[in-house]
């Protein structure tokens, strides 16, 4: 484990990482995903470490990330699915380690949620398109049975006689 390599204190080590995981609902992964930032054969720099820790756990607290001047809401489940995404990227082979920053992380995160909103602002056309009609099938609807079904919908709240 990461914290096993930078801390010479056997104690102190196991107590960091029992607090990492207890503390953060995403302890686990975050510290899965930390360790594909280490060089082979090296230590992750602490300087690094805390680059790396201060942005993530900040916006995994906030529920919230920027990027390019705009804020996305990002639930647990957001960040969990996206760092599942980067160890399969890295299983597959598509990313390879080790990794230099966040980046690839917070990119798999905003396309989510881009995705996220554009599915809800398509679901919001189709309500604002349907929100105007009397049903739903696709028979076409008499102007007559509308009127009838809508008393007062004429001036003076009386239905016109047709004379």
């Amino acid at each position: 484990m990461l914290i096993a390599r930078m801390i010479d204190d056997d104690t102190v080590r196991r107590l960091i990482h029992d607090v990492l995981k207890m503390s953060l609902p995403l302890g686990g992964l975050l510290v899965r995903y930390i360790r594909l930032h280490k060089p082979p054969k090296q230590q992750l720099r602490m300087t690094r470490l805390r680059d790396l820790l201060s942005e993530l756990v900040g916006d995994m607290q906030r529920g919230t990330i920027e990027r390019h001047g705009r804020a996305w809401a990002a639930s647990h489940d957001d960040w969990r699915t996206a760092f599942n995404a980067v160890f399969v990227a890295v299983d597959k082979g598509s990313l390879l380690p080790p990794l230099q920053g966040n980046g690839y992380l917070y990119q798999v995160l905003t396309r989510m949620c881009d995705e996220a909103e554009a599915a809800q602002e398509a679901l919001r056309e189709q309500e604002r398109r349907t929100a105007g009609r009397a049903h739903s099938s696709a028979a076409p609807t008499s102007v007559g049975q509308l009127l009838a079904a809508a008393p007062g919908a004429w001036p003076g709240g009386h239905h016109r006689r047709h004379r």
